[in-house]
């Protein structure tokens, strides 16, 4: 019977970077259209791709075998742009299709605050419609 991996909890990305030989941490997406946090198992390089910083998040599963997808066997990877002047000691990075984050909490407070503002315009138009419906001129 395999057995589950421990996946370490980082406080920055930093950290993840430094220690991507041996250890799988956990990481945080936020889309940013959604209100879905995903949990992904990763470790991480940093690679120069003409002449620009990324940032390489490969995923791996719960045992700790890499995470192959797609037909010819492609492995899954998050490739964030980094730009030259900032630095991975920060604990949520932007990249095109969400924020990871490494802190759970974090992440879920982002995506609670993301909902909290969406009801607040809800709220907002209705009480525009019904300031319309019950108006008598």
């Amino acid at each position: 019977m395999r057995k589950y991996i421990k996946p370490l909890v980082a406080e920055t990305f930093d950290e993840i970077v430094k220690d991507n030989a041996n250890q799988i941490f956990e990481v945080y997406l936020k889309p940013l259209k959604g209100y879905k946090v995903k949990r992904y198992l990763v470790k991480a390089a940093v690679r120069t791709e003409w002449g620009r910083r990324y940032l390489f998040l490969y995923t791996y599963n719960v045992y700790g075998d890499r995470i192959i997808s797609g037909w010819y066997g492609d492995c899954q990877t998050f490739q964030i742009d980094i730009n030259a002047n900032r630095n991975l000691k920060v604990s949520r990075l932007y990249s095109n299709i969400g924020y990871f984050h490494t802190s759970k909490e974090e992440a879920y407070e982002s995506a609670i605050n993301l909902l909290r503002s969406k009801k607040m315009e809800l709220n907002k138009e209705i009480l525009k419609l019904q300031k319309d419906l019950y108006c008598v001129e």
